[in-house]
């Protein structure tokens, strides 16, 4: 299973008042059930190859095996990580990436709002939210973030929802 696949699309009313039609995708992961991992506030812990991972990171590496670069934006605690807190120490973003989120961000009017996980390649953006299915839905921070990154030129499909849950 690839989480860049979309099937589906989610309809979004942005702050405008226009409508987004963003990519979806519809997954499930395996629970992870070896050693015990710090869940960051509840996060459940998922299985991808031989590996626990929470959902963000597990998505990120999936993009790249794929060829990208990236981060699981924390945005609870306002870093960048690419591994498992006190495991794997935050990381800084290459300054193009950086400059690039800024302006989203100014656009946007706050810096809440970006999506779970920024990754590229070459002068690619992929940004990927991830929801837990029945438990999450887009913020209002989030649209304003989707209206203010169409701004700075992100085209709808390097958007892409995954809606997730454990598989049974």
């Amino acid at each position: 299973m690839s989480v860049l696949a979309r099937n589906a699309t989610e309809k979004v009313t942005l702050p405008s008042g226009k409508t987004a039609h963003v990519p979806k995708h519809v997954a499930s992961f395996d629970k992870w059930r070896g050693h015990r991992v710090p869940t960051y506030g509840g996060k459940a812990i998922l299985k991808l190859g031989k590996k626990p991972y929470y959902a963000e990171l597990l998505v990120l590496r999936i993009l790249r095996k794929d060829g990208w670069h990236g981060v699981w934006v924390d945005s609870y605690r306002d870093q960048y990580r690419v591994g498992l807190p006190g495991l794997v120490d935050p990381v800084l973003l290459p300054q193009p990436q950086r400059d690039f989120l800024e302006r989203i961000r100014r656009k946007a009017g706050r810096r809440g709002g970006c999506f779970d996980v920024f990754a590229w390649r070459g002068k690619r953006y992929r940004f990927v939210e991830l929801k837990r299915r029945g438990k999450d839905r887009l913020r209002e921070t989030q649209k304003r973030w989707i209206e203010a990154a169409r701004r700075c030129g992100v085209k709808m499909s390097d958007l892409l929802i995954v809606e997730w849950d454990v598989a049974s």
